[in-house]
């Protein structure tokens, strides 16, 4: 049973008209808006910057959790987890730098600054939200396929290696066969921009 079940469960034998008053609401129908935005969404809520009047969506789930009666340290701990998982989404997405190990001849500037967002691979969402364990697993096989569909980089020469950016920390490097051959705090690699000046 999730939380909002329970949520849900409680409120039926409550007055709502009480705790509408008790958390600041002037109407019941106002209080039900705000619950249908706890209940209805898989964050709680907890993604929205929205105020319910004087209180912030956090802060109402905390109180109305309270109100019903539901062990702080239950929701406490759910909030945590998802405050884990969203931050997860706001922050730096984790990515590929693939690496070719790119020495310029007499290549255009403009050419390869054209080209340069081909030297970079996203990683879909269902894998990046896994922890590292479970993902390289998955990112060896989007290695594979990748590899296998596209083994060069026009301009920038035949892939070498597929260096994985996890987080600000930690740099998993893989071969082209999808397994990993190190990990690093930092990797560094050149760019081609341009400017007007």
């Amino acid at each position: 049973m999730s939380l909002q079940s329970i949520i849900l469960n409680k409120l039926q034998d409550k007055d709502k008209a009480q705790i509408a008053k008790k958390l600041g609401y002037s109407t019941v129908s106002k209080l039900e808006s705000s619950i249908r935005l706890i209940t209805e969404n898989k964050y709680l809520g907890l993604d929205k910057n929205t105020f319910s009047f004087n209180l912030t969506n956090r802060q109402l789930l905390s109180k109305l959790c309270d109100e019903l009666e539901i062990p702080e340290l239950l929701y406490t701990q759910i909030i945590k987890e998802i405050d884990v998982e969203l931050s997860k989404d706001k922050g730096k997405k984790p990515y590929f730098f693939l690496e070719t190990n790119f020495k310029r001849d007499n290549q255009p500037i403009f050419a390869l600054a054209g080209l340069q967002g081909r030297r970079f691979l996203t990683v879909n969402k269902d894998i990046y939200k896994l922890p590292l364990n479970s993902q390289l697993e998955k990112l060896s096989a989007v290695i594979q396929a990748h590899h296998k569909s596209t083994p060069k980089l026009d301009m920038w020469g035949t892939i070498e290696f597929y260096v994985y950016y996890y987080d600000a920390e930690t740099v998993v490097v893989f071969s082209t066969e999808g397994e990993v051959v190190r990990v690093c705090a930092e990797y560094f690699y050149s760019r081609a921009t341009m400017s007007l000046k």
